[in-house]
């Protein structure tokens, strides 16, 4: 009641109607069905005034069809029942729909025995239903997990590729400069073998000439002792 005050149901309709439904629900399991039944039915007329496509409209009109099915009005349940069970059914609302089918049961029994086993078997029915939804929802939960998961492990397969592809180039990477390197060493190691090969080269050759210089001289010097020793002889052979 100090809730429903302050609310004051103005500013806050949706407020205001759930905290009378919440009342509602109190009352009725204190016992007091003639209040709830009060509150049960206020809510309903403005909740189809404020929202009138509303699709919790079946819960409300379950609720009033309870009330009056515990206060011994099996008629005015079936009433409400039956507006709930249409509109559950063109919905698939199962839920809502197996509770009205079960009202309208007991509502009809008695009275009309083929009604009562009709809705029966209707809430026979929508539980069967509320089974294989709960089962579908579980196979789609499951299979969103195994695509959740066969996404995640295809992102790691990549994030492991992309990381294999990157050691893959530092390594060549690294090969090649390794391989430059080498390549430099043996050009230059050429390099200082070629000039080193030219110097001996030239200092062969230097040695070459001069040991033709040298040869040439002794050649004329051995050329001028034989010409002396001719010319000695030569003297000696006139003076005698």
């Amino acid at each position: 009641f100090a809730l429903l005050k302050q609310l004051g149901g103005r500013d806050k309709p949706g407020y205001h109607n759930m905290a009378m439904a919440d009342l509602a629900e109190a009352l009725a399991a204190k016992g007091n069905i003639d209040s709830a039944l009060y509150y049960d039915r206020v809510v309903y007329e403005q909740e189809k005034k404020r929202l009138p496509q509303v699709s919790e409209f079946p819960y409300l009109e379950n609720n009033i069809a309870i009330m009056y099915l515990r206060s011994g009005k099996p008629d005015s349940a079936a009433k409400y029942a039956l507006d709930a069970y249409s509109r559950a059914s063109k919905t698939r609302n199962w839920e809502f729909t197996a509770t009205a089918a079960s009202i309208l049961a007991k509502a009809y029994e008695g009275s009309d025995d083929k009604k009562s086993l009709f809705y029966l078997k209707a809430q026979i029915n929508s539980n069967d239903s509320i089974t294989a939804s709960d089962k579908a929802r579980q196979f789609e939960l499951v299979a969103g997990k195994e695509k959740q998961y066969q996404e995640e492990l295809k992102a790691k397969q990549e994030q492991y590729n992309t990381r294999i592809r990157f050691y893959i180039v530092i390594a060549v990477a690294a090969a090649l400069l390794i391989i430059g390197f080498i390549l430099w060493r043996n050009n230059r190691k050429q390099k200082q073998s070629n000039l080193l090969l030219s110097e001996q080269k030239e200092e062969i050759e230097a040695q070459r000439d001069n040991l033709g210089h040298t040869l040439d001289k002794l050649q004329a010097t051995q050329t001028q002792l034989i010409q002396a020793e001719k010319m000695a002889s030569l003297g000696e052979l006139t003076a005698g």
